[in-house]
């Protein structure tokens, strides 16, 4: 899945790092994009759920509103 967050780079970090914090492979893909995996994700849905809750947690931390892509 693809994140667009912003063009700031300290956010984009903060974000990456966060991911993989609790586990998912996150990479910068271009400026303000992270691709990131849930490598135990048993599927596309249970990805994008996981993904989104880790998401919720990193906004209401920061007031950023992330772009989930597929």
């Amino acid at each position: 899945m693809r994140i667009q967050v912003s063009d700031n780079p300290e956010l984009v970090r903060d974000l990456r790092d966060h991911l993989r914090g609790v586990g998912c492979i996150a990479v910068e893909v271009a400026p303000g994009l992270i691709e990131a995996t849930v490598p135990d994700a048993p599927s596309a849905a249970q990805e994008r759920r996981e993904l989104g809750a880790y998401l919720a947690t990193w906004t209401a931390s920061r007031g950023v509103e992330p772009d989930l892509e597929e």
